[in-house]
C-alpha cells in the first residue's frame, strides 16, 4: 500500500487535478494514482495514441527542427511485426526510479 511521495497538489496534470482524495489524504496510494492517470487518458481521449506494451526499436529524426520523428515499435503481447510511424515529437519515460540499459557504442567511452 504505498504512496506517492508528491502531494495532490503537485501530482497531477495543471488542467485536471486530483479532488478525489479523502480529506486530509494529501499523498495518493499507487492505485489512486493509476486511476487519475487512467481517469486524464479517458477525459482527453488519449488512449488511441497510446501505445502500451510495445518495445521502441528506433526513433529517427526527420531533418530539421519541427520535422518530426519516425518511431518504428514493435508489440510485446500481439503477433506482428515492426511498423512504423510519424510523430511530432517523442517524450522518453523510463519512470524515476529504473535502471537505464545503456548500449554499447564504441569510441562513446
Amino acid at each position: 500500500d504505498g504512496r506517492l511521495v508528491s502531494s495532490k497538489y503537485l501530482t497531477p496534470f495543471s488542467d485536471l487535478r486530483m479532488d478525489d482524495l479523502p480529506p486530509g489524504n494529501n499523498h495518493p496510494t499507487v492505485d489512486a494514482y493509476l486511476a487519475y492517470l487512467r481517469s486524464y487518458c479517458t477525459e482527453f481521449k488519449l488512449w488511441p495514441l497510446l501505445r502500451l506494451d510495445h518495445t521502441v526499436d528506433k526513433i529517427v529524426a526527420l531533418g530539421g527542427d519541427g520535422d518530426g520523428y519516425d518511431v518504428t515499435v514493435r508489440s510485446n503481447s500481439a503477433a506482428g511485426g515492426a511498423r512504423t510511424e510519424r510523430f511530432d515529437a517523442v517524450a522518453v519515460c523510463s519512470g524515476l526510479h529504473n535502471v537505464p540499459r545503456e548500449p554499447s557504442i564504441p569510441g562513446a567511452e
